[in-house]
């Protein structure tokens, strides 16, 4: 994970405690994933869809489903076209990314971001809501453990790269994605955000 990140025109740099919150999540996440990759053929799991609270606790979703990704994301994206276009078979595309995402894919959290993304369908009332809020609250829950973040939800541009690969990582799951889905960026501020147990 990089040490600092910008927004805006704003470098936020982590403190030790808060890097070491989201090097605890980043981790976690991972784990979870390469389970849910190796095991259940990429089924999201419970703490990979967090659920969704904006404003006075009001909560809008369920549950989302967030997708963690890499921090240098063009050799990932090239994967994911390359997965999509060597096949028009659905279930090819999907048996040939999730292998791809079984092997060795998370077994290094440090490189990825914290920069979640979720897609939503065009029109989406949750997609708008997260977008008009100051920050939202994302509760992640699986076992024993807990993850409570606090984040503000950023529509990407189409000419983003996490909005590029977020596209293309789901449009191998999903045939029927609408080119016109609606891609937020879900930043975590670490100095608002908290697990149980925390790290040891």
């Amino acid at each position: 994970m990089e040490p600092s990140r910008s927004n805006g025109d704003q470098v936020i740099r982590l403190d030790s405690a808060n890097r070491e919150l989201a090097l605890a999540f980043l981790g976690w996440q991972c784990r979870l994933r390469q389970i849910a990759f190796r095991q259940n053929g990429g089924r999201p799991s419970d703490g990979m869809s967090p659920k969704v609270f904006v404003g006075d606790e009001c909560q809008v979703a369920g549950r989302i489903v967030s997708i963690l990704n890499k921090a240098e994301s063009d050799s990932v994206l090239v994967e994911f076209q390359h997965f999509y276009r060597r096949t028009r078979d659905p279930a090819q595309r999907r048996a040939d990314v999730t292998r791809f995402l079984s092997e060795t894919y998370f077994q290094r959290p440090q490189t990825f971001t914290d920069r979640l993304t979720t897609v939503f369908p065009p029109g989406s009332r949750v997609a708008e809501l997260l977008e008009s809020a100051e920050s939202c609250r994302l509760v992640f829950e699986h076992f024993n453990q807990r993850y409570d973040l606090t984040c503000e939800a950023i529509p990407l541009r189409e000419d983003d790269p996490l909005y590029q690969s977020t596209f293309w990582h789901n449009a191998l799951f999903n045939p029927d994605l609408s080119k016109d889905c609606r891609i937020l960026a879900l930043v975590p501020n670490w100095s608002r955000c908290a697990a149980d147990p925390a790290p040891a």
